[in-house]
């Protein structure tokens, strides 16, 4: 086992090391992180490094599903999140949302993930945007200003990410005196459109006696006037529907 460790240490074919990779990841539970820490500290400066960086993110995603990461490997994928293809920053979101909330202790590396996770809700690339929420989706606590920021995705035509960012919003804000309140305090009522405002509408009140209750908390909050009357229109329509089902 020393002389295949040696060999891929010594490896100047990407191929070889990516092989290898594989091969130790179809049996997690056996990786020896040391290992792992020896061919990246011996390959990290190397001209190969980036083409063995994908399974390097997808090796660190099996390890940490079963135990948290050492500081250095979580510091390493966050550096090179930002410095990578497409592909591996999504191999990297998956190893984040295997281990969301393993790390609560961390408070350093907590805040740059979710950082990183606030930021990537926003990616061109679907499959990044989408595993950036479900990884949100584990923490039992999230900042108001990441909640925000889902909020916005309620206007996108993408079905998967809407949805899923329904998902977050209702598990951290799950009555409509809070709802009415979020939507306020941060003025995100202002940004919203009718997809968004249908959005919220299916997302919390599937009962009229909710939305009636919702519709009194928009008449009385001190919004502008076309942004509350937009509110209304859309929970009028709504409503005939939810009469209409019952």
């Amino acid at each position: 086992m020393k002389k295949i460790i040696q060999n891929i240490i010594e490896s100047k074919n990407p191929d070889e090391i990516n092989e290898w990779l594989i091969e130790i990841g179809k049996q997690p539970e056996e990786i020896k992180i040391s290992e792992i820490k020896q061919v990246i500290k011996k390959k990290s400066a190397e001209s190969i490094f980036p083409k063995i960086l994908l399974n390097l993110a997808w090796i660190l995603g099996e390890i940490s599903d079963k135990a948290p990461l050492d500081d250095d490997l979580i510091e390493l994928l966050i550096e090179k999140f930002y410095k990578s293809d497409r592909w591996v920053r999504n191999e990297i979101i998956k190893t984040f949302q295997k281990f969301s909330n393993n790390y609560s202790n961390q408070e350093f590396f907590m805040e740059s993930i979710l950082n990183l996770l606030g930021n990537a809700i926003f990616d061109d690339y679907q499959p990044i945007a989408l595993n950036s929420l479900k990884a949100l989706l584990n923490y039992s606590d999230l900042p108001s200003q990441i909640i925000a920021k889902i909020f916005k995705l309620l206007k996108k035509e993408d079905k998967e990410i809407s949805n899923q960012a329904v998902l977050i919003l209702r598990k951290f804000i799950n009555s409509e005196e809070s709802l009415v309140e979020f939507l306020n305090e941060h003025q995100i009522y202002i940004d919203l459109n009718p997809k968004a405002i249908r959005n919220i509408l299916l997302g919390w009140f599937q009962n009229i006696i909710r939305l009636e209750s919702f519709r009194d908390a928009i008449l009385n909050a001190k919004w502008q006037k076309d942004k509350k009357d937009l509110f209304l229109k859309e929970i009028d329509v709504y409503q005939k529907i939810l009469i209409r089902a019952h």
